[in-house]
């Protein structure tokens, strides 16, 4: 992930289905830690309060080599204690 792109929105969700995002929460409301393993690299984002409601967690990624032909990109999210 591109260091400093992360940013955690609190969302809702409108009758219809849509979501709804409220201000970005302030980076001392949580932490972030750079993760590689395996030839992977990542981030932990751990909050630092008990999380009770829907959070969106957008951030940007830089390919580790050229991507020269279109095709999937495979992303993988671990949630919880994993």
């Amino acid at each position: 992930f591109v260091t400093d792109s992360l940013r955690v929105y609190p969302v809702t969700f409108a009758a219809s289905g849509d979501e709804e995002l409220g201000s970005p929460l302030s980076d001392t409301a949580y932490t972030v830690t750079s993760q590689t393993a395996a030839g992977k690299n990542g981030f932990k984002l751990q909050f630092l309060k008990d999380v009770s409601s829907a959070y969106k967690i957008v951030y940007k990624t830089k390919a580790s080599s050229p991507v020269l032909n279109n095709g999937p990109i495979t992303n993988t999210v671990t949630s919880g204690s994993g």
